[in-house]
């Protein structure tokens, strides 16, 4: 016999922030927004020297702060990347630097909350080529999604344990567990390497391989290795040194060729067949040092920013043939390209920086004309960061940082939109929101048989079996058989129990 009295209770939803993307582990909080909606909002990730806090818009409200474990003073001390959680959530990888290596906290994004920890090293590979976490998302690069190396739902990520932290012999790459941090596989090679990122699938394992550049005075150069074990070396380009991206196969591999900027050795820049590592084609920049890369989405072209002592410059290259499509110059010592900025029409706009004169550019991405190059920033290194649309103009935006004050200014016009109420801001990194996630919590409620009708009873709860609480008032058996109204939720089988009290 059921209670007379309605018997319902509603379950709770369990609700979770949700947004797509993946990780490589040196993209140091320079988060582009290509590949994420404009119309899409986000919180605003500011690290100081003490602190990194999830803010909205305009910097006011504060939804959680998470202070580091030891300060972090100066530029490139503090940095955050965002990466996917595999179950509709973000992570936020915080590395502090402190002397010659770092350590690495992986936060929830939803919350600040810490998930795991684990020493590492600064991948210096973010000086020459930029590697963009919104780049994983492009189907036609990387078909089958975001880089899983343990079978997991958590993307997997790259650490770099780097000789001269260390003391030697060797440095390690680590493959982890985004979530957990579990060491998936290490790949250990002599003197200092930085891995670069994962590269799509070229040898038919159903794995994403690994790129491992080393540091510019050894011999050892590009290496290419499988993904699946970490040990496996699928080719290897001595003559290399610097990072690059993957782009659509243009060499005649059939599945994924290599961009990259190299410098110090012949200042040029190449693409490398994505099977072999052989050289489909090279272009010379005369005198530079090629500072950064991008790809141009959903084509194989890419981007090159350069610098040297009389200035700098920004080039689009043909990924097919290595023609460059345009470049523009300036007597301005020119950074790397710290992101594309979405328009209307699938247009991209690129922020870049005037490293010296502490001016952020910028470009259109097509033409190479460029907007403006008039707002005061900081540095060229940790300018700021594009963000999706807040004007309403159809142009994602940029926050620019100078002097710790970070500011919103439109893409279309270069105009400052507001100050947001921050202050000794190091480095900027975006966290989009997405669609909420449901999951179903268990939940019971006790029935009883073999009553004593007219007894009275009182229900008793307890999760060890040793300390019981008296649950509602007594009751009074009106039937042999009873089910009690009330729904609890167990986060484990087996975690709650009852008991009927038989009262005088």
């Amino acid at each position: 016999m059921f209670w007379n009295e309605p018997d319902k209770q509603k379950r709770k939803d369990n609700m979770k922030r949700m947004i797509q993307g993946i990780l490589w582990a040196a993209a140091l909080g320079l988060a582009p927004l290509s590949g994420i909606s404009q119309t899409q909002p986000g919180r605003v990730l500011a690290l100081t020297s003490t602190n990194i806090s999830a803010r909205d818009i305009t910097g006011a409200i504060t939804f959680w702060n998470w202070n580091y474990p030891f300060a972090a003073p100066g530029n490139d001390t503090a940095q955050a990347t965002v990466f996917p959680d595999g179950g509709g959530g973000y992570n936020v990888l915080v590395s502090l630097l402190a002397g010659p290596y770092s350590t690495n906290y992986c936060l929830r994004g939803g919350d600040g909350s810490l998930r795991w920890q684990m020493a590492g090293a600064f991948d210096d590979s973010q000086r020459d080529t930029v590697i963009t976490h919104d780049m994983y998302t492009d189907p036609d690069l990387f078909p089958m999604g975001p880089p899983r190396m343990s079978g997991s739902k958590a993307p997997s990520i790259l650490l770099s344990l780097r000789n001269s932290a260390y003391g030697g012999p060797n440095s390690s790459i680590l493959c982890v567990d985004g979530n957990t941090g579990q060491i998936i596989w290490t790949h250990s090679m002599s003197g200092d390497h930085w891995a670069t990122g994962f590269m799509p699938d070229i040898n038919g394992d159903g794995y994403y391989e690994v790129v491992i550049r080393s540091d510019p005075t050894s011999s050892t150069g590009l290496w290419c290795i499988s993904g699946k074990d970490g040990s496996t070396v699928l080719w290897t380009r001595p003559d290399l040194i610097r990072g690059g991206l993957p782009i659509k196969a243009v060499c005649g591999s059939g599945r994924y060729d290599y961009a990259i900027g190299q410098c110090c050795y012949d200042d040029s820049s190449y693409v490398v067949n994505g099977m072999s590592g052989s050289t489909c084609w090279q272009s010379h920049f005369s005198s530079f040092d090629l500072m950064g890369i991008r790809i141009n989405p959903g084509t194989s072209d890419f981007f090159i920013g350069a610098q040297n002592s009389s200035g700098g410059g920004i080039c689009k290259y043909q990924g097919s043939t290595g023609a460059r499509i345009w470049c523009c110059s300036s007597t301005y010592n020119n950074q790397t390209i710290a992101g594309l900025i979405p328009g209307p029409s699938s247009s991209y706009y690129i922020l870049s920086g005037w490293r010296h004169q502490n001016l952020a550019v910028c470009f259109n991405a097509s033409t190479g004309v460029k907007l403006w190059d008039n707002i005061p920033a900081s540095s060229g290194d940790d300018l700021g960061i594009a963000v999706p649309d807040q004007d309403g103009d159809g142009y994602g935006d940029v926050m620019i940082i100078n002097n710790g004050i970070v500011s919103l200014y439109s893409t279309a016009s270069g105009a400052k939109i507001h100050d947001l109420a921050l202050g000794g801001v190091q480095s900027l990194a975006w966290l989009p929101l997405g669609s909420p996630e449901l999951a179903l919590l268990k939940a019971v409620r006790p029935s009883f048989s073999n009553l004593l009708l007219t007894t009275n009873y009182q229900l008793q709860v307890s999760t060890d079996l040793q300390n019981w609480t008296s649950q509602g008032a007594p009751f009074t058996a009106t039937n042999n058989s009873m089910v009690y109204p009330q729904y609890w939720d167990v986060a484990n089988w087996g975690s709650l129990f009852f008991r009927l009290q038989r009262l005088p």
